[in-house]
């Protein structure tokens, strides 16, 4: 048989190890790359869209002197960014957007706040008038609610009073206060309110009442027993029993057994 000879090559260990070092290499500097570009990416998405919303719907929740100096601390980020900030390390558009975000978060902060505050006071205020509504059921004494003790629905009451007492107090002060000022309550407090105000009230309108079993009659040896604890009697007095006759009229109770 015909024998083929191929010959392998095979590189020298020093030669592999420093090809797998330079493309070990190669890969560390396509993801540094990558990161840098994207963070330089952040800092130009930022300052195009924070400079659109200053101008639309953020207007209102900033004061004007300070409106003035973030548009202008924008646009010279978005001349930085196509001049000396062209080709810059990751570390230093972090840095940039950072100092971006100290102007801008507090201002995108109010807006959130204010979107979301009418709501939570609303879902809060109707929460308050099911459990004041449930206190007055109780007050009227109904039925529903009648198991439940004075004591417990004594809390429930002062709690709804205390929660509409805070409520009211608080819208009213919020009202008198500029958009673009710090809200004097945020969302996280209303919500927590609304978790205290359920805690306190929904264990009480929603205990259950206590079915007691109706009192029957219980067998004791094999004869049924009513309430007085007598046993009932039996009908197994055969001298109690008239024996009726063929014809359908009653005996005299006697039984004829002759037989003649």
């Amino acid at each position: 048989l015909p024998v083929e000879t191929t010959l392998v090559w095979q590189l020298e260990k020093d030669l592999l190890n420093m090809y797998i070092e330079t493309e070990g290499k190669m890969v560390m500097q396509d993801k540094l790359e990558k990161e840098r570009n994207e963070a330089k990416n952040a800092v130009e998405e930022y300052v195009y869209d924070f400079r659109a919303k200053l101008s639309g719907p953020y207007e209102k929740f900033v004061a004007e002197e300070d409106h003035n100096r973030f548009s202008a601390l924008l646009t010279e980020t978005e001349s930085w960014l196509y001049e000396d900030g062209e080709d810059q390390n990751k570390d230093v558009y972090v840095n940039k957007i950072a100092e971006l975000k100290k102007f801008g978060n507090p201002i995108q902060d109010r807006f959130q706040e204010a979107e979301e505050r009418p709501h939570l006071f609303k879902d809060l205020l109707q929460r308050v008038e099911h459990y004041s509504k449930i206190a007055d059921e109780y007050k009227g004494q109904s039925e529903k609610y009648a198991h439940i003790d004075a004591e417990d629905m004594k809390k429930v009451e002062e709690c709804v009073n205390e929660t509409m007492s805070w409520t009211r107090n608080t819208m009213n002060d919020q009202a008198k206060r500029s958009l673009h000022e710090d809200p004097i309550v945020t969302g996280c407090t209303i919500r927590e309110k609304r978790k205290v105000l359920d805690r306190i009230c929904e264990p009480v309108v929603t205990k259950p009442k206590v079915e007691f079993p109706k009192e029957q009659d219980q067998p004791v040896n094999g004869k049924t027993v009513n309430k007085n604890g007598s046993p009932e009697k039996e009908f197994s007095n055969v001298e109690n029993m008239e024996v009726p006759k063929e014809n359908g009229e009653l005996s005299d109770g006697t039984v004829n057994m002759d037989l003649d």
